[in-house]
């Protein structure tokens, strides 16, 4: 491979095998193009790089590539690292891992374009890329990963201080339609964003996504007007402790924009301890912030403080808007994690100008907008759902939460892209629950309290086995899919009534009636006699043999029914007898044998009878 890379009549190589390091340096700084095909075959350059001449115009492309060396320098490089050199020389890299300790960039040619396709995933604790413009194919997926132990530094500077268009970048980074480009940065290193210094724009064509955990910026305009531009369908979630700033000073007259298109999700996370986007007064004054027809958006601030450096964004910005959404809004003094202080349904407009001024096509947000005393905004535009807490036949009580939508929580995203959403809930009369109980009664406009909980009182225990149904309305949006829960069987069957008359020591047979299905035991000075136990027939009769000398005087005899309702632990604790059976109150008692009985002389006997895992008994009390 070195003397095919040395020799520019040498276009192009296939690897039939993995690459492992020489001992012949490949110091070439090639002029010409090159390609290498891969062929999903290891490739270890020990501390080696493939060279090109800076000033050169021609093309390098790698493709399908298992693994880089842990000690490689990266790929391609320049051996330049500065913001004023030109380059003609456009990157292609497709398919490509680094191994999981690599600690270097993957291309590092200031000028330059680099083109990213496929699958590609990065480890680094430098630069992924020093270039000059970046392109994300269509359908492609970026993971870049900062190594814990790394250098306070940017995943791509673009480097050219005079954005030189003899040069091959387009001083642009984009993402590609339908692309996924993940960047994580996790511990020390707050001075730079995921792309810094020299370029126009940070756009996400239609469907792509762009998720970013960083402990510095997420986006930053530092050094030109840079603009980041979501066209529509766009996925973004953004994870910081300081996650949007415009400090550039740069061409003060042309503007600048953060603009979030139609039906995107859009979410800014962090407790950033100062405000979520920020800026210079240059850079705010020129700068526009749109959430434009959003299909979710979130912009939280967790900051501790309870001050403006806690809110969403600065009052200097030119404008800050939001079209046809749902707004909800949390004041400084709020708890970010709870309920909204102020919600309205879907409106076609609310900006808030510079200074502080807020124009919207709902008049009460113009007190209720003012961005520098909100800490969260947030419009879901999910259909809200309700989910019912565990309902039972021993309780009037039906309950349940109102969730009305997800948002990503916290933590960012692990080293695979993925990012854990978390439930968001109602406040207080902020959303209302038509319900249909066990019964078939119809209960309408059931509101929500502080905490999203919605909890109906009947007159009637709750009918087993019935299917109780609710819907969850919050402003336009009505849950489209009906929620609905079982009523669970947890009570005892009803007491046995007992047919036998003239019970008495010498009783040979006990008969009755019961559930049909339940099982009859016998319990005598408190223990169960196992040999003495029948089934409920289908009409509902039972039969039951009792030995000869089983009854004796004195002892003190129950009657039980087990039916077949389950254990009662899966839906409370066996504290007590309420976390059990709830509003359904059990008594305990207990009667003795008497000595052999004339006919008619009456005879109290008292029976019971018991879930399967209950501890508490339903009386029932016959006279024979």
């Amino acid at each position: 491979m070195i003397t095919a890379y040395s020799n520019e009549a040498v276009t192009s190589i296939s690897l039939s095998n993995d690459i492992v390091k020489g001992t012949v340096n490949l110091t070439t700084d090639r002029k010409t193009s090159f390609s290498i095909e891969g062929n999903n075959h290891s490739l270890d350059l020990g501390n080696q790089v493939f060279r090109v001449q800076q000033a050169a115009t021609a093309t390098f492309s790698i493709s399908n590539i298992k693994t880089t060396a842990i000690n490689t320098t990266g790929i391609v490089s320049s051996g330049l690292d500065t913001n004023t050199a030109k380059s003609g020389w456009t990157i292609n890299i497709t398919n490509v891992n680094s191994a999981l300790h690599n600690k270097m960039s993957l291309a590092s040619v200031p000028g330059a374009q680099l083109n990213l396709a496929g699958d590609i995933k990065w480890y680094t604790a430098s630069e992924m890329a020093v270039i000059d413009g970046v392109k994300i194919a269509d359908n492609a997926k970026v993971m870049s990963i900062k190594q814990k132990q790394h250098e306070d530094r940017s995943f791509f500077w673009f480097a050219q201080a005079y954005m030189d268009q003899t040069s091959a970048g387009s001083h642009n980074f984009v993402i590609g339609k339908n692309a996924v480009a993940n960047f994580k940065m996790t511990g020390s290193g707050t001075a730079f964003p995921i792309v810094f210094a020299y370029y126009n724009e940070l756009r996400l064509e239609s469907g792509a996504t762009y998720n970013a955990t960083m402990p510095g910026n997420t986006f930053g305009s530092d050094y030109y007007k840079s603009s980041f531009i979501a066209e529509g369908n766009n996925k973004v979630n953004v994870t910081s402790l300081n996650a949007v700033a415009f400090n550039s000073t740069s061409k003060p007259q042309e503007e600048s924009q953060f603009y979030i298109g139609p039906e995107s999700e859009f979410y800014i996370i962090g407790a950033t301890n100062q405000k979520s986007f920020t800026g210079n007064a240059t850079d705010t004054a020129r700068t526009k912030i749109t959430i434009d027809s959003p299909k979710n958006y979130d912009m939280r601030n967790s900051s501790t403080a309870n001050n403006s450096n806690s809110s969403i964004a600065d009052v200097g910005f030119k404008e800050f808007t939001s079209k046809n959404s749902d707004v909800n809004s949390w004041s400084l003094d709020s708890n970010v994690a709870g309920s909204a202080s102020y919600s309205t349904s879907t409106i076609d407009y609310v900006t808030q100008l510079a200074g502080g001024s807020v124009t919207s096509s709902d008049s009460s947000l113009h007190s209720k907008f003012k961005i520098e005393g909100l800490r969260r905004i947030s419009d879901l535009n999910q259909d809200s759902e309700f989910n019912f807490k565990d309902i039972t036949n021993a309780e009037y009580s039906m309950s349940g939460k109102v969730i009305l939508g997800y948002v990503p929580d916290e933590n960012g995203m692990d080293d695979e892209g993925n990012i854990n959403y978390i439930p968001v809930y109602p406040g207080k009369d902020q959303t209302s629950i038509d319900l249909k109980d066990s019964f078939g009664g119809l209960h309408t406009n059931l509101k929500t309290d502080a905490n999203g909980d919605i909890t109906y009182k009947g007159e009637k225990l709750n009918k087993q086995n019935e299917i109780v149904q609710a819907t969850a309305t919050y402003g336009n949006h009505i849950q489209k899919e009906v929620s609905e829960y079982k009523v669970v069987d947890i009570t005892p069957p009803d007491p046995t009534k007992l047919k036998t008359q003239n019970m008495s020591a010498n009783t040979r047979k006990l008969e009755g009636t019961g559930e049909i299905g339940a099982t009859v035991y016998l319990r005598l000075n408190g223990n169960l006699i196992e040999s003495v136990t029948t089934q409920v027939d289908g009409e509902g009769n039972w039969s039951m043999d009792i030995p000869e000398n089983t009854f004796i005087k004195d002892m003190e005899g129950q009657l039980f029914l087990e039916d077949k309702a389950g254990k009662a632990e899966s839906l409370g604790t066996k504290a007590g007898v309420s976390d059990i059976y709830r509003d359904i109150t059990k008594e305990y008692q207990k009667a003795k044998i008497q000595e052999i009985l004339a006919d008619n002389q009456p005879h109290i006997f008292t029976f019971y009878a018991e879930d399967s895992e209950a501890v508490s008994q339903k009386k029932s009390q016959l006279q024979l």
